[in-house]
């Protein structure tokens, strides 16, 4: 039995060194899923003749350890990644959603690949900001966290999940949708992201692009744009967009725009 609920190609393994394009891997971040993937972006890449992998952090979607999320580390899911990456014939275009993100940054210290792209990721500061800004807001939220060890009471109530995480161009219809499939995610690695698994940009040599959403409420423009200067870059903004980049009103663009960047990295790099 698989370990992992995972998106791979539906063709046989190609051989190292025969592709066209680069392939893409596609890590999602907390409370997420492939789920999230699925919906548009994995439809969209491979129509444009991508090869796209993905897969469902351990804990997370249909991959087992659901019983062990809690003590589950950021270290951990980046194991994950390794292991699946032995799936893919050749380094792929990394690409990481939020808490993905910060998974992303953490692989790219331990290998280089062609190219990575962060969509509102963790800042490389950490989420103490965020996690001070919900205390005051959504006090009996904090208590239950810290009570439960458990990340779900930050997303189990939809009216807050709708507001840190979507514009407000999304449908309700599919706000509600997207919020009603979010799941716990791990207290470990809650703490790893404020401060015991940030990433060191020092020793990261992989290209990077950062993509943030404007009006995006967990990680706002500034930390985004800290981040991206830590990678000496400048990250693409996206107008009246929120957190969820894959599946907010706009994804095309934010698509088109990954699309438009991967093909601006030479194969053989």
């Amino acid at each position: 039995m698989n370990l992992y609920e995972t998106i791979s190609p539906a063709s046989k393994k190609k051989k190292s060194g025969s592709r066209k394009k680069h392939s893409i891997l596609l890590v999602h971040g907390a409370w997420h899923g492939v789920w999230c993937w699925e919906e548009h972006f994995v439809p969209y890449f491979k129509k444009l003749g991508y090869d796209v992998y993905a897969l469902s952090l351990r804990g997370h979607g249909k991959s087992q350890n659901k019983g062990q999320l809690r003590w589950t580390s950021i270290g951990d899911y980046v194991n994950d990644i390794e292991e699946f990456l032995k799936e893919i014939p050749d380094p792929p275009i990394v690409i990481g959603h939020s808490m993905g993100g910060l998974i992303v940054q953490k692989l790219l210290e331990r290998r280089n690949f062609p190219a990575a792209i962060l969509l509102a990721p963790v800042p490389v500061h950490g989420v103490s900001r965020f996690a001070l800004e919900f205390f005051t807001k959504h006090p009996i939220q904090v208590l239950k966290v810290i009570g439960n060890l458990s990340l779900f009471p930050v997303i189990s109530e939809t009216k807050i999940s709708k507001d840190i995480l979507f514009s407000p161009n999304l449908s309700e219809e599919k706000a509600m949708e997207y919020c009603a499939r979010l799941q716990d995610e791990s207290y470990l690695a809650f703490l790893g992201m404020i401060a015991f698994s940030l990433p060191n940009p020092e020793k990261i040599k992989t290209p990077i692009k950062v993509l943030a959403g404007e009006k995006d409420k967990l990680f706002p423009l500034w930390e985004i744009k800290r981040t991206a200067k830590a990678y000496r870059t400048e990250p693409i903004v996206f107008p009246e967009m929120g957190h969820e980049l894959m599946l907010d009103a706009g994804w095309e663009s934010v698509a088109n725009a990954i699309d438009t960047y991967i093909q601006s990295v030479p194969l053989n790099s």
